[in-house]
């Protein structure tokens, strides 16, 4: 992983339950724009594992809107963190108004 956030969710989110994972990203420090990533990191069974969420390519500078819908693939997780990353090394990012509902 490149640089990001990390944000632990515990056991707050349940398999088979649908959620919507929202918020506003820029970059700054980058030409062309990046691509911001999405993931979470499921611990369930003495093991670490990613599902990835959808990709958002962003212009330098300017917020753009992220909206994903998800299922949580796990059957019994011990624990959940949502990872935003991506930007390269001397590119900031930067993310604003994020939420992560049940729907």
């Amino acid at each position: 992983f490149r640089a990001g956030l990390y944000q632990d969710l515990g056991n707050s989110l349940q398999p088979g339950r649908n959620y919507r994972l929202a918020g506003l990203f820029a970059v700054t420090g980058s030409a062309s724009g990046d691509d911001v990533r999405f993931a979470l990191e499921i611990r369930e069974n003495g093991q670490t594992r990613f599902q990835y969420l959808e990709t958002l390519s962003v212009d330098d500078s300017r917020l753009t809107n992220y909206s994903t819908t998800f299922s949580l693939e796990a059957t019994r997780p011990a624990g959940v963190g949502l990872v935003i990353f991506g930007p390269e090394a001397q590119v900031t990012l930067y993310a604003d108004d994020i939420s992560l509902t049940a729907i």
